[in-house]
Parts: structure tokens; C-alpha cells; sequence
């Protein structure tokens, strides 16, 4: 099977030629030279493929080239003498579902670590993790046995089911946060009630009262006139 935009990748780069011996199967050759570039050989019930560069040497190749780890899997298929996908496409397309399941449950499973520090309630939340990761090794399944296009829609629902638990994680938090500036303010108001109240008992509420007068000093003073 050809690989989506195979013909564009640099095989070979600086390693060297390979020679292909009677009795083993070129699957590809240069364009320049038309020399072997991938080549199997069978070996009783063992089958051996090679590179010219090895997998030591591969270059650009993951980086530039889209269906690397494609190209990869379909290497150890046929080694394994397990069928390879027919269609490239929708198996590239289960295999980076995933791939980025790890990354996409880790971002979710932080984010509701972060919510649950405000005391929120986040069981809820936790337990849809549960039933998450139990719908991924469903997909799995479906991969290993070849259902590519049940793998594929079984983890469209994960990575769907992964969305509505941000969006419940987002309304959590904001209500979570809500209780927390609603007590902040409550205690910021009653602070503010409770300084005005000793000013006013200390700045205002001090005029209604008439000044204390000392009689008895006054009263030894006219004494003294005498």
C-alpha cells in the first residue's frame, strides 16, 4: 500500500545502497537510480524489511512528513503479518485520536485539580473521567481488532464527551469563584460597616455630649479672690 505523499520523502539521505537478494520483495525503489529503498525477505515463518537509512537515521521524516508514525505502524503490520489499513486516511485519523487522548485527559484532569482548590465539588466531574477512560479502551479494542471505522467514532464521542466536561468545569469554577467573592465582599462591607460605625462613635457621636466641667476648681478660685 502506498503511503499518501510517499513519493516525497528523502529516503536514504547519506546512508548507503542496499542490494536486494534472490528471493526478497522490493516494495519501493529510488526515482534517480531505481535502486531497492524498501525490501522484506521471508525467513521460514519470519519476515525481516529494511531501510537503506535504518531507523537510526530518518531525518525530517517525523517532522515534514505527515504519516510518519503511519509509516511506522504499517512497517510493524507486515512484519507481524497482521493486514495493514486499506485506508490510509482513517487509520491516520484513529491513531491521532489517540494519540492526543493522553495530552487532552491530562489538560482536563489538571484543570479540575485547579477548581477542586476553591472547594468545589468535582466528584461528579471525576466519575465522567471514569466512564471516559472506559469508552477509550472500547476504541482500542475496536483499533486492535481492525474496526477502524468503529474506533474512530467511538472516539469521537470520547473527545466530544471531553468538551462537555471543560464547558461543566468552566460553570463549576465560575460558581465556586462566585462564593468566594461573595465572601470576600461580605467581609470587605462588614469591615468597612464596623470602621464607620467606632468613627462615628468616636468622631460624630462625641458632640452629643456636653463638656465635662471641673466645679470644685472654680469654687476654690473665688475663695481665693476674697
Amino acid at each position: 500500500m502506498s503511503m499518501p505523499g510517499f513519493e516525497e520523502v528523502q529516503l536514504g539521505g547519506k546512508a548507503g545502497l542496499q542490494v536486494a537478494r534472490a528471493g526478497s520483495l522490493v516494495h519501493a525503489r529510488y526515482k534517480t537510480g531505481k535502486e531497492p529503498a524498501i525490501v522484506s525477505i521471508t525467513f521460514g515463518k519470519g519476515v525481516t524489511l529494511t531501510l537503506p537509512t535504518g531507523w537510526d537515521c530518518i531525518g525530517d521524516w517525523q517532522r515534514d512528513w505527515k504519516y510518519f508514525v503511519d509509516f511506522v505502524l504499517n512497517h510493524i503490520y507486515f512484519v507481524a503479518n497482521q493486514p495493514v489499513p486499506e485506508d490510509p486516511e482513517l487509520a491516520h485519523g484513529v491513531r491521532a485520536l489517540l494519540g492526543s487522548y493522553i495530552e487532552q485527559k491530562s489538560l482536563t484532569v489538571s484543570f479540575i485539580d485547579f477548581i477542586d482548590r476553591f472547594g468545589a465539588n468535582t466528584a461528579p466531574l471525576e466519575r465522567r473521567l471514569g466512564g471516559i477512560e472506559k469508552a477509550k479502551k472500547d476504541a482500542e479494542r475496536l483499533y486492535l481488532d481492525s474496526n477502524y471505522e468503529g474506533a474512530r467514532d467511538a472516539m469521537a464521542s470520547v473527545m466530544e464527551e471531553f468538551l462537555k466536561i471543560e464547558q461543566d468545569s468552566v460553570r463549576i469554577r465560575r460558581r465556586a469563584l462566585m462564593w468566594i467573592y461573595l465572601t470576600e465582599w461580605i467581609t470587605v462591607t462588614g469591615t468597612s460597616m464596623l470602621c464607620s460605625f467606632v468613627l462615628w462613635t468616636l468622631m460624630i457621636k462625641k458632640r452629643l455630649y456636653r463638656e465635662i466641667t471641673t466645679t470644685k476648681l472654680v469654687a476654690h478660685e473665688n475663695a481665693d479672690e476674697k
